[in-house]
């Protein structure tokens, strides 16, 4: 199944997804990218980089939501960004979104997002946010699904109150779901807690900022400097949803400041499938919750293809050619299946039919079919057991079956206890020379099921 990742309908709980939050990271491409921090203000401005690797136009939706304690909290309509294939876009906050009134100070989180439908261009971005005197940071664009629920921390904080004069502001926010939250510091040479406990709930894509994080506004730590300082973040409600974590540390004089995303050590989430395997201590469920195909790949290549439909689901396995009717339901090809259209046709006698493996038909199931290059008709077994993966034929007299491919719609016939003769012998479906079988009792325990056209 394509997991389908629009903005603000997020689903963000993805089965199978066994990633870590990755910071400043090479595999951050995504059809949804999360830039935890912009801002624009007359401190920081923050200046937006996408990248389109893919081969196609990219259009996506551009959504910032403005932090709790910004001049003017929520959602901000912006406009939508076309990005061509190998080329990248920029662009500022306040030119790309529409800030409305407010004192100059504003900041929060963008989230980006492939409008295909469903998305399937992969992109790239970062955000630099700098100062009046061009001294800055960056910020990377994370894939939403690098987000998790666990336990994270930033590390190397600090506090001094000489020039420069360091100070650490620390971020929580949250995606589409509501979620609570704790932030303890730690001192890390000692391993003891600094101040108190912050502690607070999120509404979907809200975020929340500490200015001067060991200051009366944040865990209110003695005074004093500090460094080797750590945050640790603790999710304390919301289930599976996810937290953005971080903290920047800046300096008074010149405004320069740096970006540590909270990192997490373990599975992205407690109910999501990890390398190595769960034990989730309940029935585990591997899936998604929209209505598009799920798709397994080995090697790069699809080998399972699971298609939701309102009677039945369609399981279509083997070759990614293979396929099922599209306004059909519960058909199953089990494998097998190649690539081309240059497989024999038993109707013209060419090699001009296609090689995959497809049904057409309501509840229909394809195990058989191979489809080889060329089938031809095989004599002289001579009381030889044959087996064409049907189950046993038995013994043949004289000549042996064409099993031959339709995209007809079948249903399986029992011979039981029949003696096939020349008079009543059963012919291939669609093959006007094949062979029968010729005076062979077909017994319970050598059954045959063969296929007619209904």
């Amino acid at each position: 199944m394509r997991a389908t990742l629009i903005a603000p309908a997020l689903v963000l709980t993805l089965a199978g997804y066994a990633s870590f939050v990755n910071a400043q990271t090479t595999a951050g491409s995504g059809t949804t990218l999360v830039i935890p921090v912009t801002s624009q203000s007359a401190s920081f401005v923050s200046e937006v980089t996408v990248f389109n690797p893919g081969p196609t136009l990219l259009t996506a939706s551009v959504k910032f939501y403005e932090a709790n304690n910004s001049s003017v909290p929520g959602s901000k309509s912006c406009n939508d960004l076309s990005v061509s294939a190998n080329r990248s876009v920029q662009f500022q906050l306040a030119t790309q979104c529409a800030l409305g009134a407010g004192d100059g100070s504003r900041f929060g989180l963008i989230v980006i997002t492939d409008k295909a439908v469903p998305p399937t261009h992969a992109f790239y971005g970062y955000s630099r946010v700098q100062n009046p005197q061009g001294i800055g940071f960056s910020v990377e664009g994370f894939p939403v699904q690098d987000f998790n629920n666990q336990v994270s921390h930033a590390t190397g904080l600090k506090k001094q109150a000489a020039t420069p004069t360091y100070q650490t502001n620390c971020f929580v926010a949250s995606l589409d779901q509501a979620v609570s939250y704790e932030l303890k510091l730690f001192n890390d040479a000692t391993g003891a807690q600094i101040g108190g406990t912050l502690a607070g709930s999120l509404q979907p894509f809200q975020q929340v900022r500490y200015l001067d994080v060991f200051g009366s506004k944040g865990v209110n730590a003695p005074a004093g400097d500090r460094t080797n300082v750590r945050a640790q973040f603790t999710q304390t409600s919301g289930g599976s949803a996810n937290l953005i974590s971080f903290c920047t540390v800046q300096d008074n004089m010149s405004f320069g400041a740096d970006f540590r995303i909270a990192k997490s050590f373990g599975s992205p989430s407690g109910n999501l499938f990890a390398q190595g395997g769960n034990a989730f201590g309940t029935t585990a469920t591997l899936g998604t919750s929209d209505n598009q195909p799920l798709n397994i790949k080995v090697n790069n290549q699809r080998v399972m293809r699971y298609e939701p439909r309102a009677a039945s689901p369609n399981i279509v396995g083997g070759n990614a050619n293979n396929g099922a009717g599209a306004s059909f339901s519960g058909q199953t090809i089990a494998g097998g299946g190649l690539a081309g259209n240059d497989c024999f046709d038993p109707v013209t006698e060419t090699d001009t039919r296609s090689c995959a493996n497809h049904t057409s038909g309501d509840f229909t199931n394809d195990f058989f079919c191979l489809r080889p290059r060329r089938l031809k008709a095989i004599t002289t077994f001579n009381s030889k057991a044959i087996d064409f993966g049907l189950g046993r034929i038995g013994k043949m007299a004289t000549e042996c079956i064409v099993v031959t491919c339709t995209r007809r719609r079948i249903k399986p016939v029992c011979l039981l206890d029949t003696v096939v003769t020349a008079a009543n012998c059963f012919h291939s479906v669609v093959h006007s020379s094949a062979k029968c079988f010729c005076d062979l009792k077909i017994t319970r325990r050598n059954i045959l099921t063969v296929f007619r056209v209904v």
